[in-house]
């Protein structure tokens, strides 16, 4: 993760053919890449849910993929548990998150 100008703090993603790019973006490709390496595949994940890569806030639904991806690649969601203790937007993302991986056991 990079960001486009460091005095704006504007997210920029990362390429889009390397395996956090994809995962940034919300990518098949990217869950399907990520399956093949778990472990590098966490930092992103987590990192998914902690900073808001959506375009747009209305009608992207990124939670229910990180959530699969949390279920499908057997990660922790000790991270996800401790983002709660941020600001609001952090609390929510990962409220939605919990409570999806909550409903699916």
């Amino acid at each position: 993760m990079s960001y486009h100008d460091e005095t704006s703090r504007t997210l920029a993603y990362a390429s889009h053919d390397c395996l956090e790019g994809l995962l940034q973006r919300g990518r098949s490709l990217g869950a399907i890449r990520a399956r093949q390496d778990p472990h590098e595949a966490a930092a992103y994940v987590y990192d998914g849910i902690r900073r808001d890569w959506k375009w747009d806030h209305q009608t992207d639904t990124r939670y229910l993929y990180q959530a699969r991806l949390i279920k499908d690649l057997g990660l922790s969601p000790t991270p996800v548990v401790e983002q709660l203790a941020g600001d609001e937007e952090e609390w929510s993302r990962a409220a939605d998150v919990l409570e999806l991986l909550a409903l699916a056991g």
